[in-house]
């Protein structure tokens, strides 16, 4: 299985991810695509080992996601923040065992936080008050919780196994999404063509997340959350009253 990892001024993250052996062990080839960095995410990208694709432009993770996974061989690929870490290679080998199922388009684990914490990263689709209320109240709301795999609405894109059929059924993610909610409206949009999501929180890879968009009620990371997030109803109506179905 190939992995893609977007980078945009990822040094640190990218490093971490160099120096992680099972996280290499677990993949025939790390692609990184990069949106433009001035920091050296390029220099360790290149010494490690890694195919790389350079890009002279930031114009977002979902369309740099989309060039690394049409980049990718094989029937699977995984897509990773560069911030993720694991301690079992054999994860990735999990996740794959849900595409026994013909119906899984994605797969993904639980991540956790540096805390201990469990990141909210499965979650029903949230009506606009309720993600308001979110940001408001900086509460877990829609987390979806459970004890063995489940299907869910969404999942987190920091930490992704993607059948590639799938992918290319839907025509990958929506790059006018350049920041928050593509991975919403990737998995609606492969549910809407009849396809799962897989969240298997039997296993778990380590999330360095920041939550930037949370940070500020007023900052610009919010800003483009809440544009992201216009977009996404006015192409899925059908969520601003909860009308999943």
């Amino acid at each position: 299985m190939d992995c893609v990892v977007v980078t945009y001024n990822s040094a640190a993250d990218l490093r971490g991810f160099a120096d992680c052996k099972p996280m290499l062990d677990a993949f025939e080839r790390v692609i990184v695509v990069d949106n433009g960095s001035t920091d050296d995410s390029i220099e360790i990208a290149r010494e490690a080992g890694f195919d790389i694709i350079q890009r002279d432009t930031n114009d977002g993770y979902a369309a740099a996601a989309n060039v690394g996974i049409r980049a990718a061989t094989g029937p699977f690929v995984a897509l990773l923040n560069p911030d993720i870490r694991v301690d079992d290679s054999t994860l990735f080998d999990h996740l794959e065992s849900h595409f026994d199922d013909a119906r899984v388009a994605v797969a993904a684990p639980a991540l956790v936080l540096p805390d201990g914490s469990l990141q909210d990263s499965a979650r029903s689709v949230p009506r606009p008050h309720e993600l308001a209320w979110r940001r408001w109240a900086q509460a877990e709301h829609g987390m979806i919780r459970s004890d063995r795999p489940t299907n869910v609405p969404w999942v987190v894109g920091a930490c992704l196994v993607i059948r590639r059929t799938a992918f290319n059924a839907v025509n990958g993610f929506d790059p006018s999404y350049p920041l928050y909610f593509e991975d919403v409206d990737f998995c609606v949009r492969l549910g809407e063509a009849g396809w799962s999501t897989v969240f298997d929180p039997t296993i778990a890879a380590l999330h360095f997340h920041r939550g930037d968009s949370r940070r500020s009620l007023f900052g610009p990371s919010t800003r483009r959350h809440a544009r992201s997030a216009a977009r996404f109803y006015y192409q899925h109506p059908r969520y601003i009253l909860g009308l999943s179905a």
